[in-house]
């Protein structure tokens, strides 16, 4: 008989004494690529966390930032209408004692306009009383002619001057009102 080598039998639940390193490399490397798989797993996770964290500090920032400018902006438009509402106010001041003022030389200039007027009518009246004066007067009834009309030139220009006097009174107490 030929001996003839046979493979060596391996039965079941025994173990060698020699090592399969396939089967370690197998197991290493399958252990290898679930922690690899884990981790990659996980490190997109974390890596957009810390993405979306640095986003939000930027958003939050740029808010910040936004916010003091506009704020800033806020309260210097706030005192430039402050400060226009006062100037307005103080026109507003001005043009209503301007147009009292106004109000005040138009009476004034109406009353020395008329007074003006009157006395030029009394001046003209008194060169035609004058003239009236140096004509030759004969008889009695033109004496008594002569001095009815000089009666009524100076009842007219008496009745002018008090007129002249009494708005003149009137303007000076409505000034001293004022």
């Amino acid at each position: 008989m030929n001996p003839q080598k046979s493979p060596p039998a391996t039965k079941v639940g025994l173990v060698s004494s020699q090592p399969d390193n396939a089967k370690c490399d197998t197991e290493v490397t399958q252990q290898r690529n679930i922690t690899l798989q884990r981790s990659k797993r996980k490190q997109p996770e974390e890596a957009m966390k810390f993405e979306l964290n640095d986003f939000r500090k930027e958003i939050m920032s740029f808010l910040t930032e936004f916010k003091t400018s506009q704020e800033e902006n806020i309260k210097k438009i706030h005192d430039e209408v402050s400060s226009l509402k006062e100037q307005l106010s103080n026109l507003k001041q001005i043009s209503d004692i301007l147009s009292q003022d106004q109000v005040t030389i138009k009476d004034t200039l109406t009353s020395i306009h008329s007074a003006q007027q009157a006395m030029a009518n009394t001046i003209t009246e008194m060169q035609a009383s004058l003239e009236f004066s140096t004509k030759r007067i004969d008889t009695p009834q033109e004496r008594a002619n002569c001095s009815e009309e000089k009666l009524k030139i100076q009842c007219r220009e008496i009745t002018k001057m008090q007129v002249i006097l009494d708005r003149l009174s009137f303007k000076t107490q409505k000034q001293e009102q004022c």
